[in-house]
C-alpha cells in the first residue's frame, strides 16, 4: 500500500529529455487563453478523479485491517463502556466493525482511553480538563465512558473552539457554557457545586480565570504542535488546577515531529509530575505505521 500518484494533463505535455516538438507543445499550451479555456478544467477533473481513487483505495485497505486487528479489543470496550453515537453531524469517515458504524476519530479515542485505563481507573474522576479537544469527540467519549465525570473544561483555539462548542451543544444542550457566556462573567470563573453536568468550552486566554479542582488533564497530540513556552504556560495553569485534587492525573498522547518541541520538552513542562510510558496494546494502525506514544503522569 503506497501513495497513488497525482495525475494531471500538464505532466504529459513536455517530453523528457526535451525535444523540439515537446517545446512547441509547451509554448502552445502555456498560452493563457488555451489554459483557461481548456486545460485547467481538464486538469482539475483528472486530478480529482485520481485523488478520489486514492482515497477509496486507502479506505478499503484501512477498513479491512481494522476489522481484522481491532475487533477483539473493541468487543472488550463495548462490554465495559457505553459507546456514544459517533456518526452524527453527517460523518462520512466511518468504519463498520462488530456490526456497527464507528467514526474513525472516535475509534482512535476508544483505543487511547482503554490503554490508559489499564493503569489508571478513570471512573474515580469527577472533573476533567481537555486541552485541544478538536471537534469534541474526546470530550463526548470521556463523558460517555465515565458517568462519574460531571464537570469538564475544554480549551481550544478558534475556529476549532466554535466547531467543538456547537457539536457539544448539539449533544448536551444547555449544559455547555460557551466562550461568550464566560466572557460575559467578570472575574474568576468557577464550576457549580451541584452534582449536574457542566461543560465550559473556553479559549486559551480564559483558562487563567478558571478556579476549579481538576482530577484529570487530557491532551491528545497537540502539545508537540505548540512552542515550548506555550506548553509551559498551559502546564503551569493545569498544575494549579490539579494540585487540589486527591488524585491528580495527566494523560498525554504524543508523537515525534519535525517541529522544535519534542516529547521530552512536553513532559518536562510538568515538573510536579512523574511520567510513565503506557503500553499501547490497542491501536488503530499497523505497528509499522503507528507513531503515537502515551504517557501517564502522577503528581510526585
Amino acid at each position: 500500500m503506497s501513495d497513488a500518484p497525482r495525475l494531471g494533463v500538464y505532466d504529459h505535455i513536455c517530453d523528457f529529455p526535451p525535444t523540439l516538438s515537446g517545446r512547441l507543445r509547451q509554448w502552445i499550451f502555456d498560452s493563457r487563453v488555451f489554459r483557461k479555456l481548456l486545460l485547467d478544467t481538464i486538469d482539475e477533473r483528472v486530478s480529482r478523479s485520481a485523488e478520489d481513487s486514492h482515497f477509496r483505495q486507502y479506505m478499503m485497505f484501512r477498513d479491512l485491517w481494522v476489522n481484522q486487528s481491532c475487533k477483539a479489543w473493541l468487543t472488550e470496550v463495548i462490554s465495559k463502556y457505553d459507546l456514544p453515537e459517533s456518526m452524527g453531524g453527517g460523518c462520512v469517515d466511518g468504519i463498520k466493525i462488530n456490526d456497527r458504524m464507528v467514526s474513525w476519530p472516535y475509534l482512535g479515542t476508544y483505543a487511547r482511553i482503554s490503554n490508559f485505563c489499564d493503569v489508571r481507573d478513570f471512573s474515580e474522576f469527577k472533573t476533567i480538563l481537555v486541552i485541544g479537544g478538536g471537534f469534541g469527540y474526546e470530550v463526548h467519549t470521556l463523558l460517555s465512558f465515565f458517568p462519574s465525570i460531571t464537570k469538564c473544561i475544554t480549551v481550544d483555539i478558534p475556529p476549532y473552539l466554535y466547531v467543538q462548542t456547537q457539536y457539544l451543544k448539539a449533544i448536551y444542550g444547555e449544559s455547555v457554557v460557551d466562550y461568550a457566556d464566560v466572557a460575559a462573567r467578570p472575574g474568576i470563573i468557577s464550576m457549580s457545586s451541584a452534582d449536574k453536568r457542566e461543560i465550559l468550552a473556553i479559549a486559551p486566554w480564559q483558562l487563567d480565570r478558571i478556579d476549579a479542582s481538576v482530577d484529570l488533564l487530557w491532551n491528545s497530540c497537540s502539545f508537540v504542535e505548540m512552542t515550548v513556552p506555550q506548553v509551559k504556560n498551559y502546564a503551569s495553569v493545569a498544575e494549579r488546577l490539579l494540585r487540589t485534587s486527591a488524585q491528580p492525573t495527566v494523560c498525554i498522547v504524543s508523537y515525534d515531529t519535525e517541529m522544535k518541541t519534542r516529547q521530552e520538552d512536553v513532559l518536562s513542562a510538568f515538573p510536579a509530575f512523574r511520567f510513565t510510558k503506557v503500553d499501547v496494546t490497542r491501536r488503530v494502525m499497523p505497528e509499522e505505521c503507528y507513531r503515537e506514544c502515551q504517557y501517564l503522569g502522577s503528581m510526585s
